[in-house]
């Protein structure tokens, strides 16, 4: 990314008063923002529409369930384990995602 548009960013966070130049800004790089931001939502709608993505990802929860309920696991238990695992995942990333924006600061 441009060094200028951090530093601009940079400012405005900074300093309230700067805060009034955004509308400078934005124009200025407003071309250079909007296809940065297209090309991530494409890379979005990519990921989302790829069946594969998803196929995969049952797949293993699949594995998994089986391999619980073949080791003796009940059904209901076997269910259970695998929401606990999809949350503490999503935890886990959570945790990731706001150490990582704390370390930034």
């Amino acid at each position: 990314m441009d060094k200028e548009l951090i530093s601009a960013f940079k400012e405005v966070f900074e300093n309230p008063n700067f805060a009034a130049s955004i509308p400078v800004v934005f124009e200025t790089y407003k071309p250079l923002l909007y296809s940065v931001c297209s090309e991530v939502f494409n890379i979005y709608k990519d990921y989302v529409n790829n069946d594969e993505v998803y196929d995969v990802w049952s797949n293993k929860l699949w594995n998994t369930y089986d391999a619980l309920v073949n080791k003796g696991f009940t059904k209901t238990q076997a269910f259970q384990i695998l929401l606990n695992d999809i949350t503490n995942t999503n935890n886990i990333v959570r945790n990731m995602s706001s150490s990582i924006n704390n370390k930034k600061e």
